[in-house]
């Protein structure tokens, strides 16, 4: 055989073998877990129409500072980057020629993207001081900025300065490039405005200074004319600053903005109240049309868009003010419409993008010609608010039907045998029915489908992954697999997410006066969730409350609304602000878990309200801690509804020292065992006391951090530890009888990751004896190690099973968006440095004092997750399964198996060679059978 020859045979081989390894890899990515890129609350959306109308994208800045691109048909987001800006930067987003143009780090530096790929063209530095507005304006060949008092000229190609230019001390609110090439920018001092003329070199030509009758707080410019409109408390001012004409004035009340319309010197002044399309003319200014109610207006060519409630739309023609359309929209949630963005129109249509005030991007066509209710086409909705989750729950789906039906079979106590067995039928004849319903309906629905190729087409069919959920019925697996995530934002919506393929089934707006509880140890804004009803009491319906405090009546809601559905059944006011809310630890009647509500003045709600409380419960301990270190215990007295002071303490910190973070222990975590079993086969006994918390301080001179472990209960010190040079991030998780803790450590320049572990020793703590209200004489043994982690550390949390048996992991998001999962046994405060026969008996795993990331440890593989706030585990049917939800500036599921699938098959389990095993066991048994008896009638012959 010919070289050659062989080496096409390798090379069949080669490429059969990677064939094969990519299809197993695209079989397994995305079967269990799913990701959801997002943009976040959009701050400034222009849209960018491109000439065959396919590539059309809407280019977004967000109040997170992320510039991307949105699919204008699909809505998929095309591109993106992260930026170092904040929520309080202000900066505009322009396009010239390739480029779209943004500031970024505060207004420090100017960055140029190519629109069609995201690739960053070039970056220059604008200021070494930061400052909250940069305002850009473009000509075809240069880019304009406004930063502070300084106004820049930049080469669109390159990036390079052309020349800047040092203006007065004012508030300057507008800047743009007329047709002549002139640059005029605006501003606005006490009862004043200022105009500056300035010519294509930087110097200024002319500068006009106009009185006023009221301030004006920000001005638009409304063409490339040098026509200018200024908004004002109580008046719009228009003014010519091309030409040093007089001021216009238009008396309205709290403008919100103006818009130019098609005709010349016609505009659009939308106010709290309504719209005004209004012409200047000869110095004066004439009222065409007033559109009273509307909520938000917009200009889309010839015609006037006008939203006057979260789902009413209507249109007007702007020549002539007469309305031609109006109707309903349609949408999932009901807040409030905050912008219109113009998209398209024809002769016949519009086409336009509302953003709501919970950050939900919907875009929809308007047709005009038949002037239906129909002709309202929804195109695409993006739910941009799950950016800015604060609480998530998972909860389970509620019984099937024939569930339900054994479950109140088995309840039955009071009907005789016939009843039971009559009722037994009907159940076995309803789970057949129901059984051949459902193949019939899957099967009909893959005849009807045209686009199966192969088995993976199947599979996405069955499985639903167009991103709409199934039209199937909503209830629980028999694994407990599928559940729904419960999530509320800051935003003011809460989201009923499948965690099936991340499909929002429904969406909850809280109100638009609501206003986030703050935490007064962080200061982070969160919108509590509490689940007082889940879905094992089938009888009853699920239900859920957010907490959360009116901008208008300064006073403290909770929303309660069932999980399941999303509808909201009562809205209770409090009679304060809200400080606090917890679940208290029993149910009522109605399996119904109450909450308590505190306020800022320590006045305590209870709803529902209870008449009787079990012994064990009628006492409910708290702890409080403060930012300087003084911490205090209370009891609540749930029938009088009084807190009563137990203890109060003080942790010593110094000025320089405050308290950074507090964690407790999960209420409804299981600890499964209660010692481990050492190698001399003696026991060591965890000290797991669920009121025990994690104080951690900060000493931000000296960059020391303190970690303390309190009794909430007693407030007993447990243990204190200190680590000096030390500074942020901190994140803390506190399990079973261990905290898990990260820093920055300042002196080695890593990230350190310090564990506790706390036993109580050989002798278990005396059960009879012990009682929680007397802090303990012996402490407990506690038993510490540091680790050092090669990555940053966004989040951090623990997987959790239904009964504790699996060991568990640490799963540690990454600021370059990888999940990390690490074993507790690589986490263990007891690795020895030195192992013994004990140590290699009792199986512990010799100290190495750093974790080793392998790529194959990332849970979300190649699937980023960026800015990760938090990570919520939940436990499913399966001892072996934890489900786990990461959620920041993107959404990741999955589900993880820390010590491997032991109680369910694995994924290339060969099925049909176990079944034709059995079948010729069987057969082969049959055939045996059959000749032995053979064999032995013969030798009974014989």
């Amino acid at each position: 055989m010919r070289w050659w020859s062989v080496l096409w045979i390798q090379l069949i081989v080669i490429l059969s073998i990677t064939w094969f390894s990519n299809g197993l890899f695209a079989d397994q990515a995305g079967k269990f877990d799913w990701s959801r890129k997002l943009i976040g609350c959009s701050k400034q959306v222009l849209f960018d129409k491109s000439s065959s109308g396919k590539a059309d994208q809407l280019l977004v800045l967000s109040e997170e500072g992320v510039v991307g691109s949105v699919s204008a048909n699909t809505g998929s987001i095309k591109w993106r980057h992260f930026q170092e800006s904040g929520s309080e930067f202000l900066s505009d987003l322009i396009t010239v020629q390739r480029f779209v143009v943004t500031a970024a780090q505060e207004g420090k530096v100017l960055r140029a993207w190519d629109r069609f790929n995201g690739l960053m063209k070039w970056q220059v530095p604008l200021s070494p001081v930061a400052y909250r507005n940069v305002l850009i304006s473009n000509s075809n060949d240069r880019i304009i900025v406004l930063t502070g008092h300084v106004l820049f000229n930049f080469a669109v190609d390159s990036g390079d300065k052309v020349w800047s230019l040092q203006l007065d001390k004012i508030i300057w609110s507008s800047v743009t490039v007329l047709e002549d090439g002139n640059i005029v920018v605006t501003g606005s001092s006490p009862k004043e405005l200022t105009a500056v003329i300035i010519n294509s070199s930087g110097t200024i030509e002319k500068s006009y200074k106009y009185n006023v009758s009221h301030d004006a707080t920000s001005c638009t410019n409304l063409n490339k004319l040098g026509f200018v409109g200024c908004i004002g408390a109580k008046a719009v001012h228009f003014v010519d600053a091309a030409h040093a004409e007089a001021v216009v004035s238009y008396p309205t009340n709290d403008a919100e903005y103006v818009i130019p319309m098609a005709l010349k010197n016609n505009f659009l002044v939308q106010d709290t109240e309504g719209a005004s399309i209004i012409e200047v003319k000869g110095g004066t200014v004439h009222l065409r049309n007033r559109i009273a109610g509307a909520h938000v207006s917009t200009v889309v060519e010839n015609y006037v868009v006008v939203i006057s409630s979260p789902t009413a739309i209507s249109v007007y023609d702007s020549n002539s003010g007469n309305k031609i359309f109006d109707g309903t929209i349609k949408r999932l949630g009901a807040a409030s419409v905050s912008r219109v963005v113009p998209m398209s129109s024809a002769p016949e249509s519009i086409t336009m993008l509302l953003i709501s005030e919970d950050c939900q991007m919907d875009t929809i066509t308007i047709n005009l010609a038949l002037k239906q209710q129909s002709n309202i086409i929804p195109e695409w909705t993006r739910h941009e608010g799950l950016a800015h989750i604060s609480s998530v729950e998972m909860i389970d789906l509620p019984l099937s039907e024939a569930e339900a039906n054994i479950e109140t079979e088995f309840s039955m106590t009071n009907g005789n045998a016939w009843n039971a067995f009559t009722q037994r039928l009907i159940s076995q004849v309803d789970q057949i029915r129901r059984t051949i319903t459902e193949f019939a309906n899957d099967f009909i629905s893959l005849l009807n489908s045209n686009n199966i190729k192969s088995f993976t087409d199947v599979f996405v069919l069955m499985k639903g992954k167009n991103g709409a959920h199934s039209s199937g019925l909503f209830e629980r697996d028999y694994f407990n697999l599928k559940k729904l995530i419960v999530a509320t934002t800051r935003k003011g919506s809460a989201y009923g997410i499948d965690n099936s393929d991340g499909s929002v089934r429904w969406v909850l707006n809280a109100g638009e006066d609501i206003e986030p509880l703050t935490n007064t140890v962080t200061s982070e804004k969160r919108v509590p969730l509490l689940i007082q009803r889940g879905t094992a009491h089938y009888k009853f319906d699920s239900q859920a409350v957010i907490a959360t405090n009116s901008i208008l009546t300064k006073r403290g809601c909770l929303i309660v609304f069932n999980p399941i559905t999303g509808v909201v059944s009562k809205k209770v006011n409090l009679p304060s602000r809200l400080r606090r809310i917890e679940l208290l630890p029993f149910h009522t009647e109605d399996m119904l878990h109450p909450v308590v509500a505190i306020g800022i003045d320590m006045d305590v709600t209870v709803f529902p309200d209870v008449t009787s409380v079990p012994d064990s419960s009628s006492h409910v301990h708290m702890m409080w801690v403060e930012t300087d270190g003084r911490i205090h215990g209370s009891r609540l007295d749930v029938l009088s509804k009084k807190l009563i002071p137990t203890w109060q303490s003080d942790l010593g910190l110094s000025k320089d020292e405050k308290v950074i973070s507090v964690a407790g222990k999960h209420p409804h975590q299981k600890v499964h065992s209660q010692g481990r079993v050492l190698g001399d086969r003696s026991v060591l006994y965890k000290y797991s006391n669920p009121s025990l918390v994690a104080v951690s301080a900060l000493d931000s001179a000296h960059s020391v951090l303190s970690i303390s472990l309190i009794d909430a209960v007693t407030g007993q010190l447990v243990h204190m530890a200190r680590h000096p040079k030390a500074s942020g991030p901190f994140n803390m998780v506190h399990c079973e009888n261990w905290l898990a803790y990260t820093f920055w450590n300042e002196r080695a320049r890593r990230m350190d990751l310090g564990i506790m572990e706390l036993f109580d020793g050989s002798e278990p703590c005396d059960s009879e004896r012990f009682n929680s209200l007397t802090p303990r004489r012996n402490l407990p043994i506690v038993t510490e190690q540091a680790y050092v982690f090669s990555q940053g550390i966004s989040a951090m949390a623990v997987t959790d099973t239904e009964k504790g048996l699996t060991t568990r992991s640490l799963l540690i998001a990454m600021p370059f968006g990888g999940l990390f999962e690490v074993s507790r046994r690589f986490v263990d405060a007891r690795r020895p440095v030195d192992m013994t026969p004990e140590m290699r008996e009792e199986m512990l795993i010799p100290y190495m004092p750093e974790i080793l990331i392998a790529t194959e440890d990332m849970i979300n593989y190649n699937q980023s997750v960026h800015n990760v706030r938090g990570i919520k585990t939940v436990p499913s049917g399966l001892e072996s399964t934890s489900l786990v939800f990461a959620y920041g500036s993107d959404l990741f599921y999955t589900k993880t198996t820390p010590s491997g699938t032991f109680d369910i098959l694995k994924d290339d389990f060969d099925h049909l060679f176990i079944c034709a095993v059995l079948i010729g066991s069987i057969v082969g048994s049959i055939v045996l059978r059959r000749l032995a008896r053979i064999s032995s009638l013969k030798q009974s012959w014989a």
